[in-house]
């Protein structure tokens, strides 16, 4: 296996564990320059499984945000109807066109016949990556003076 290697302002690029050790890498760099690899061999496998079973990115974000204008749709109508509502039974009016229209989706999920890749990951998992990632966004549009070009 080959792989990239950085240690104490030093890199090697594609070399092997023997070259590595050849070089001076102590061992615990060598094991972790490998073990990187191996995972990002396995993240490749799994987005190729994904790609030739579910779709390709484009089209897996496109289904992504058709999912959030519907949420965001059904959301805005929920605000609207419970900003207006005086009783409890316009409460449960307002909420009852997005109730019934995602009903199936949640029967599903509840019944397990449906495991949305955000539960599989864990809810946690799944907010800590939105975070990362958000923070990384802000950092890139901030050095972009503001962002208001992106």
């Amino acid at each position: 296996m080959r792989f990239d290697i950085t240690y104490d302002e030093r890199t090697s690029l594609a070399v092997n564990r023997e070259e590595a050790e050849a070089l001076g890498y102590p061992e615990e760099v060598i094991a972790a320059a490998e073990a990187a690899t191996e995972k990002k061999g396995e993240t490749r496998q799994i987005r190729a499984q994904i790609e030739a079973t579910a779709g390709d990115t484009l089209s897996l974000l496109g289904t992504a945000s058709d999912g959030a204008a519907l949420t965001l749709v059904g959301l805005a109508r929920l605000a609207k109807g419970l900003s207006e509502a005086t009783t409890v039974a316009e409460v449960n009016a307002a909420a009852q066109p997005f109730a019934s229209l995602t009903a199936s989706f949640l029967a599903a999920i509840e019944d397990g016949s449906l495991v949305l890749p955000a539960i599989l990951k864990t809810e946690e998992a799944v907010l800590a990556e939105v975070a990362t990632r958000a923070a990384a966004v802000t950092a890139a549009l901030t050095a972009n003076e503001g962002g208001e070009n992106a």
